[in-house]
This record gives C-alpha cells, structure tokens and sequence, in this order.
C-alpha cells in the first residue's frame, strides 16, 4: 500500500474472484487554490485474449462511475454545513 510521495496512496485490491486477475488503484492529490484535485487511477488485469480485453474495459468503466459517485459524495459531503 502507498507510495513515498505523500500525495499518492496506491493498492491491490484483493478478495476478488478469480477471473479477475488483478485490480490496482492509485489516487493522487494535488493542491490547488480553494481546493484539492484529485486523480484516480484504476487498473484492471483479466487476460490476453480479445474477451478478456472486452472484460477488462466493462469492469474498468464500471469502476470508474462507482468512483465517480464517491469522489461526488465526498465533495458534497465537505462542502456542507460543518457541525
């Protein structure tokens, strides 16, 4: 888990099925005025073959909107009233 650079965090995602070979995210902050942007970065390993490419982009893009939701949640979540 993690990286030297204290704006990055990047991990293996285990406990998955079989088929899917390896799964890694990397999330990378960087500062900016009145803000943070942040980069996330998926990375999704089944197979060779052309089916298992067709199967890597489905569960990449999935992924991608899942991350999506929570990177929204947050920015919500910190831009509410603060109690």
């Amino acid at each position: 888990m993690g990286l030297n650079d204290p704006h990055t965090l990047a991990y293996d995602v285990e406990g998955l099925p079989r088929q899917l070979h390896r799964l890694n995210d990397r999330w990378m902050l960087s500062p900016t005025t009145g803000g943070t942007v942040v980069t996330v970065i998926s990375t999704v390993e089944i197979g060779p073959n052309r089916l298992q490419r067709l199967a890597e982009h489905a569960v990449a893009r999935f992924i991608a909107k899942q991350l999506d939701a929570k990177l929204d949640g947050l920015s919500h979540r910190l831009a509410g009233p603060h109690v």
